[in-house]
């Protein structure tokens, strides 16, 4: 017989959630962010845990997290290494990776737990090659990954009144509608070996949510979405402008789909974030 380890998939449901916060100078979001980490239905001590991953703040990011009861760890600067290592500290059998502006909704746990199936592959090397059963490990493989949804994500709502971030919202539900596609702001949680047997978080300076997304799907493994949705805040659309941000956005992906290095579309990307931001600062001080 084959080696039937790689087709099993545990069957015991996912008890503990750890969620993972990058920050780099967030003291005016993180408390609120971590306090909506509390907001659980299961009120059993250690269910939930937090950890935020900090890139070097110099305001007081890491002291109000640790006030509020969050583990910090450091990790090298850019939220895909600063995930990474709060993936490598978590304890929990998920793991949801939530953006220092981002809300939790209430149950926000009962939410993700109930959608995860909680089966996850027992091994991730897959089956002995050279075996003569190998083509049907490999098959019921598939057909287990199939079935299997071991990573999820929220809808989105954005903070603010603006109709355009209205109209941003209902293109992030067609996106995910359409292509599966959610981004890191709409609280990615993944089974913890799923996440580690993809790679975890390619460590580049952007797109590291994208990547991560499309690893898991090219690995055989589909979301599902969360019944509740989380709360972002509107400050990098209403800070750069909604139209700007999103033709911003999307030239960012389109270059990345065909090939542009990270580095290059980092470079340009805070380029025109700094360039723009001047521009509202100069129209803030003629309006005042």
């Amino acid at each position: 017989m084959g080696n039937s380890k790689s087709v099993l998939w545990s069957q015991k449901p996912p008890s503990r959630l750890s969620v993972i916060i990058p920050t780099l100078n967030e003291e005016k979001d993180i408390e609120a962010t971590i306090r909506s980490t509390e907001r659980t239905a299961d009120a059993t001590p250690g269910r939930v845990e937090v950890i935020v991953a900090d890139g070097g703040s110099v305001d007081q990011t890491v002291d109000i997290a640790r006030r509020c009861g969050a583990k910090v760890v450091a990790g090298a600067r850019g939220r895909g290494p600063q995930m990474n290592a709060g993936a490598r500290q978590a304890t929990g059998e998920v793991l949801l990776f939530l953006h220092a502006d981002t809300r939790l909704p209430p149950d926000y746990d009962k939410a993700v737990l109930a959608s995860l199936d909680g089966r996850a592959p027992d091994g991730a090397a897959g089956p002995a090659r050279g075996h003569p059963s190998d083509a049907t490990d490999a098959h019921a493989d598939q057909a287990s990954r199939a079935r299997a949804r071991p990573w999820g994500y929220f809808p989105l709502t954005i903070e603010g009144e603006s109709f355009g971030l209205r109209i941003v919202e209902a293109g992030v539900r067609a996106r995910n509608a359409l292509f599966a596609l959610p981004y890191g702001d709409q609280a990615i949680y993944v089974n913890r070996d799923v996440f580690w047997s993809v790679g975890g978080f390619r460590e580049v300076p952007l797109l590291e949510d994208v990547s991560l997304v499309r690893d898991l799907k090219k690995s055989g493994f589909h979301p599902v979405r969360a019944s509740l949705p989380v709360s972002t805040s509107g400050r990098r659309w209403e800070g750069l402008g909604v139209l700007q941000t999103t033709l911003m956005n999307q030239a960012i992906l389109l270059a990345w789909k065909l090939g542009v290095d990270e580095e290059r579309l980092a470079t340009w990307y805070r380029g025109r974030a700094s360039a723009r931001k001047a521009v509202g600062a100069q129209k803030g001080a003629k309006s005042g």
